[in-house]
C-alpha cells in the first residue's frame, strides 16, 4: 500500500512540474505569421531572400538560422549587405550543454537588430513546454518568440516570470500558416504579395527532415510517419508566439 502511495505521489509531483500541453487545432489560418522556407539555399541566396522579404515591409523578420563562422567572401558579403539594410531582423542563439554561447558569428549578430534565445524543452521526448525568460548561470535570457513579440507589439506586457515554465498551446500545424518557398518568393513579382506588417519567420520547412521535431501535434496529426518527427522548428516557434500572447487571458 505504501509503495502505491509513493508512486502516486511521484506522478502528482511530475505532473505539476511538467505541464500538460494543449493541442486544440483551429481550422483558421494565422492572420499575422508567415513562414518562409530557406530550402537548401546558401548565404548568397539567403541575403537576396532577406532583401526581398524586407521590400515587402513586414513588421519583423525572425531568422531561425545559425551562421557560426565566416565562409566564402562573396556569399558572406551578400548576407552582410542584407543584414546592414534590414532594420527589423532578429537572429537566434542558444546555450550549449557546456554553458557556452552557440549562435552566429559576430560579423552577423552585430548587424542584426536583435537576438533571441532558442531552446526546445522536451517532456517524454516531446517538445511540450517552454521557458520564455530563462535564467542560465545567473544571466536572464529572453526567448526568440518573446523577442519577436516585443518588436511586433512594443506595449505587450508579459505576465510570465523569470524561469517560469509554461505549456505550449499547439493550435496550428504547418497547414494553418501561410508558408512560401524562398525560391518561389524570389522569382515572383513583389506586387503579388501583401506581407506588409506581417511577422515573418525564416527557416527550414522542408522537404527533408532537417530541423523537424517530435511534438504533441503528432497525437492529432495523422499525416506523418509515426517513427519520424512531426513538426518543423518554425511551426513550434509560431505556436510559442501565440502561446505567450494568450498567456494569462
Amino acid at each position: 500500500m505504501a509503495k502505491h502511495i509513493s508512486i502516486l505521489f511521484l506522478i502528482l509531483i511530475f505532473s505539476q512540474q511538467c505541464k500538460t500541453p494543449s493541442v486544440k487545432l483551429t481550422s483558421q489560418a494565422d492572420p499575422d505569421i508567415v513562414l518562409i522556407n530557406i530550402e537548401d539555399g546558401d548565404r548568397d541566396f539567403l541575403g537576396k531572400l532577406l532583401l526581398k522579404i524586407d521590400s515587402l515591409k513586414p513588421i519583423v523578420i525572425g531568422i531561425d538560422i545559425f551562421f557560426p563562422e565566416q565562409k566564402d567572401r562573396k556569399q558572406d558579403s551578400t548576407l552582410i549587405d542584407a543584414l546592414k539594410k534590414v532594420k527589423n531582423d532578429i537572429l537566434v542563439y542558444s546555450i550549449n550543454e557546456n554553458g557556452k554561447y552557440s549562435g552566429s558569428h559576430q560579423s552577423f549578430t552585430s548587424l542584426a537588430t536583435n537576438v533571441g534565445f532558442l531552446e526546445y524543452e522536451k517532456t517524454f521526448n516531446l517538445i511540450s513546454n517552454m521557458t520564455p525568460v530563462p535564467r542560465i548561470d545567473g544571466k536572464v535570457h529572453v526567448s526568440f518568440a518573446l523577442k519577436i513579440i516585443h518588436h511586433w507589439k512594443p506595449d505587450f506586457n508579459s505576465k510570465i516570470k523569470v524561469n517560469q515554465r509554461i505549456p505550449i498551446n499547439y493550435t496550428r500545424t504547418l497547414k494553418q500558416f501561410l508558408h512560401l518557398d524562398g525560391s518561389f518568393l524570389l522569382e515572383t513579382n513583389i506586387n503579388n504579395f501583401d506581407l506588409k506588417n506581417k511577422v515573418i519567420l525564416v527557416g527550414y520547412i522542408g522537404p527533408k527532415q532537417e530541423d523537424k521535431h517530435f511534438t504533441p501535434l503528432r497525437l492529432v496529426n495523422e499525416d506523418h510517419n509515426h517513427d519520424e518527427p512531426d513538426t518543423y522548428g518554425l511551426v513550434i516557434i509560431a505556436n510559442q508566439i501565440r502561446t505567450i500572447l494568450e498567456y494569462g487571458k
